[in-house]
């Protein structure tokens, strides 16, 4: 038989800002990767299963030249249901870093699901149905937010970035993804996970339980150190770190559970709570399960600041 064609060649980045041009060879190099247009050339206007349509961010222009033009993503993600629908990856909690200054934070939040929670995936996100019950944030909020940050010039960082921005059902093609970048040292495609890149490009370990901004931040350090150097010349094979055999045997465990309990009636999510639909929004960190449940913003901007015809 005909092997099937190449993927067509995506057009290099034409970078308009100064850290935009910095990055521009690592953007690049992730979309010379033979999977980028399968993950991240979704039509504009594509609706997902709740009938939220895909939108691209505007034009760069001086409505944005202030804000951050490289960020860091990363979303966690709870299974919802509706009859028989089923959708994979609706947003409940968005967390956002400057990547300028990784110790800013841009946004963190938790995102009320619009659908019935089917699987809450805590043994993943450390996300609770109590967590999520009085949460007033939408992922129309989270849209509007990052519409209003970023700009098709924008570069966005993350590990797997393509499964946030579908999270968030944004299109948008200037990014720098280490799921891309890196392979697992020994084999020929293996993607190494952001524990595999923290243990051997930041000399850190993980939490077990993700915390989206300690995952958004930890892949832009991680990738911050190939940044300016010759991509030719770099090792981008990761070794698996230690331990890895033990932790996916566990999530397959998790993963077999979860879909016994998923045959049960899904609890439908809903209530207030996050007033921040005023003059801005409130940033807010999740607070993991030790006694307190709260949320409390740690950063205000403003959230009417509209992109300039």
């Amino acid at each position: 038989p005909t092997p099937p064609p190449p993927p067509p060649a995506y057009e290099p980045f034409e970078a308009r800002t100064e850290e935009g041009k910095i990055w521009a060879p690592l953007v690049n190099r992730t979309r010379a990767h033979p999977a980028f247009c399968s993950r991240f050339c979704q039509p504009v206007g594509k609706k997902s299963p709740e009938g939220t349509a895909h939108v691209r961010p505007r034009a760069y222009g001086p409505w944005c030249e202030d804000h951050p033009h490289v960020i860091a993503i990363d979303c966690e993600m709870v299974e919802c249901r509706r009859g028989q629908t089923v959708l994979p990856d609706a947003l409940c909690r968005i967390s956002v870093v400057n990547g300028l200054r990784p110790e800013e934070v841009l946004i963190d939040t938790l995102v009320r699901p619009e659908w019935e929670v089917s699987d809450y995936r805590t043994f993943v996100n450390g996300i609770k149905r109590k967590h999520l019950e009085n949460v007033q944030f939408t992922l129309e909020h989270a849209r509007e937010f990052m519409l209003s940050l970023m700009s098709d010039q924008t570069v966005v960082v993350g590990h797997a970035v393509d499964n946030d921005l579908k999270s968030l059902r944004i299109f948008h093609d200037v990014c720098v993804d280490s799921a891309l970048l890196y392979t697992v040292k020994g084999t020929q495609n293996g993607t190494p996970n952001l524990r595999d890149l923290s243990v051997a490009l930041c000399n850190k370990t993980m939490p077990e339980t993700h915390d989206s901004v300690n995952d958004a931040r930890t892949a832009l350090l991680a990738i911050q150190t190939a940044v300016g150097k010759d991509l030719d010349k770099e090792d981008w094979e990761i070794p698996r770190a230690p331990g890895h055999e033990e932790r996916r045997a566990e999530k397959l465990r998790y993963h077999r559970m979860s879909r016994s309990l998923s045959r049960t009636p899904p609890r439908r999510v809903n209530g207030l709570q996050h007033q921040n639909r005023s003059h801005s929004y409130h940033f807010c960190d999740h607070i993991n399960d030790g006694g307190n449940d709260q949320i409390h913003g740690n950063r205000n901007i403003p959230a009417n600041s509209k992109p300039d015809q």
